[in-house]
C-alpha cells in the first residue's frame, strides 16, 4: 500500500534522537524498506538556547538542507520533489519542508534567505512552530492573529509554488489565513479536537473549511494529540480520529502526517515506527474501509492537494 507521509522530522531524528531521549521512529533506511513512497521531511534545527530565535538558526537550516541534498546525491534511488510532475516519479521521493519561520523578520535579507532556501529545494513551509513570531500567533497564543507580514508570506509561497502548511498556527491566525489563501488548505499533521481536546488539534469549524477548500489534513500519531497526556493510545484510537473526520467532512480530506522523528511525548502503541504502518492499514480494513478508501487516506488525497500547491 503506497503511503505519502506528510510530516517527519527525519534528519533531526537521525542526528539527535539520543539527545531527545526518543525511541527509534524513523530513518532513511527504514523508509526505503517500507511502503512510504513520499516523505515530507523537515529542516528543524534546535538552536543553542532552544527558543528557536537564535541568530545562528538560518545557518543551521541551510546546513540541514544541504545534508538532505548530499544524501540524495549519494542515493540516486531517492527523488527530490520540486514540482507537481515529480510526484509521479519512480523511487523514494522526498519533499523538503521548513517547520516554522521563527527567524523570519521580513527584512530584505530575510526574503533573500527564503529565496536561497527555495533554491536548495524547499517546497513546503509552515509559518509557525508553537510560538508567536513576526508572522502571527502560534499554537500557544490562540488569540494572536496573522500579521501583514504573514499575509505577504502566503502570497509569496503561492506565487512561487511552495506548499503553505497551516499546522501549528494559532486558531486566530488560521482563520485570518483562510481569508488570504487561494489554494486548498493543507495541514500536514493534526487531529480532531472533538476526539482529543487540545489546542494543537482542529475544531469542527476548522475541519469543515478544510473540506470547503477541497483541502486535506494529515492525521498524526503523538499520544498527547491522539488521546491526551494521561492516557495510553492504540492504533484504534488513531482510527477513531479518521472515523470522526470522515463522518464530519468526508474521506476525501484525510491523509497521514505521522510526525515520526518528532514524537517526544510518547507514541501510539503499535504505531511508533515507520515499519508499523501495516498495523494502521490492517486496523482500517478491519474497521470496514475498502482498499480504495484506504488508498485515498494513504496517498491519493495528499497527492491531489500537493499537486495543486506545486503546479501553480
Amino acid at each position: 500500500m503506497k503511503i505519502f507521509d506528510l510530516h517527519q522530522d527525519l534528519l533531526m531524528h537521525v542526528r539527535f534522537r539520543d539527545q531527545f531521549g526518543q525511541t527509534d521512529q524513523t530513518s532513511f533506511e527504514a523508509i526505503e524498506e517500507s511502503d512510504i513512497d513520499l516523505v515530507v521531511a523537515t529542516a528543524f534545527p534546535t538552536p543553542p538556547n532552544d527558543d528557536h530565535t537564535h541568530e545562528s538558526v538560518p545557518a543551521l537550516i541551510t546546513e540541514e538542507l544541504e545534508m538532505y541534498q548530499e544524501f540524495i546525491k549519494r542515493n540516486p534511488t531517492w527523488q527530490l520533489v520540486l514540482n507537481a510532475a515529480d510526484l509521479e516519479k519512480e523511487g523514494q521521493k522526498i519533499l523538503l519542508h521548513l517547520e516554522g519561520l521563527n527567524v523570519f523578520d521580513g527584512s530584505s535579507s530575510a526574503w533573500e534567505q527564503l529565496d536561497a532556501w527555495r533554491n536548495l529545494g524547499v517546497r513546503s513551509i509552515s509559518s509557525h512552530w508553537i510560538i508567536q513570531n513576526d508572522l502571527g500567533g502560534g499554537t500557544l497564543q490562540p488569540e494572536e492573529g496573522l500579521t501583514e507580514l504573514g499575509k505577504e508570506l502566503i502570497t509569496y509561497l503561492e506565487k512561487n509554488n511552495v506548499v503553505f502548511d497551516m499546522a501549528h498556527m494559532s486558531r486566530t491566525s488560521f482563520w485570518n489565513a483562510v481569508k488570504v489563501i487561494r489554494r486548498p488548505i493543507y495541514i500536514s499533521h493534526g487531529n480532531a479536537d472533538a476526539v482529543c481536546n487540545n489546542v494543537r488539534n482542529y475544531t469542527d469549524e476548522q475541519l469543515k473549511v478544510v473540506a470547503e477548500t477541497d483541502g486535506v489534513i494529515g492525521v498524526f500519531f503523538p499520544n498527547t494529540f491522539v488521546v491526551g497526556k494521561e492516557k495510553k493510545s492504540t492504533v484504534l484510537d488513531v482510527v477513531m480520529h479518521i472515523n470522526y473526520i470522515k463522518n464530519l467532512i468526508g474521506i476525501r480530506h484525510i491523509a497521514l502526517g505521522s510526525d515520526f522523528g518528532g514524537i517526544i511525548t510518547g507514541c501510539v502503541e503499535g504505531l511508533s515506527h515507520v515499519r508499523d504502518y501495516p498495523n494502521l492499514i490492517t486496523a482500517l480494513s478491519d474497521a470496514g474501509y475498502t482498499d480504495e478508501e484506504i488508498e485515498q487516506i494513504t496517498y491519493r488525497n495528499a497527492k491531489r492537494v500537493l499537486r495543486e500547491h506545486l503546479e501553480g
